[in-house]
Order: C-alpha cells, then sequence, then structure tokens
C-alpha cells in the first residue's frame, strides 16, 4: 500500500508523537511527495538491505494537513 493510504490508519493508532517505520520500494520518493499533500511529517529514510533502489522510511509527528 501506498503512503497515502497507510497514514489513515498509523494517524488512528499512534499517538501524536509516535513513530511509524515503513519499508518501501523504487517508488518510495513519488509516494511521499503524494503523501505530503494531506499529511505532515518528519521523515528520515535509511537504505535497504534487501533492495538498493528500496528505502527505510521513519515516520514521525504524523498529522493531517
Amino acid at each position: 500500500s501506498s503512503l497515502k493510504e497507510l497514514l489513515p490508519h498509523v494517524a488512528q493508532h499512534s499517538k501524536p508523537d509516535g513513530t511509524a517505520i515503513f519499508h518501501k520500494g523504487r517508488k518510495w520518493s513519488e509516494e511521499v511527495v503524494a503523501a505530503q499533500a494531506e499529511w505532515d511529517f518528519e521523515l528520515s529514510d535509511y537504505p535497504s538491505m534487501t533492495d538498493p533502489e528500496a528505502r527505510i522510511l521513519k515516520l514521525n509527528r504524523i498529522k493531517r494537513v
């Protein structure tokens, strides 16, 4: 699922200062841009050990715009 689809579930089940971690594939940057149209969050990204084009995304302070 895309970040845009996942973030409503995360927001519903996490605290305002919670952290969400996702393993996203090669289109991760496009998903981040699409999600930022509706959501505000702090983002850190890390290389994936399983796919050089994928990233591990760590999102903090997730809230709807």
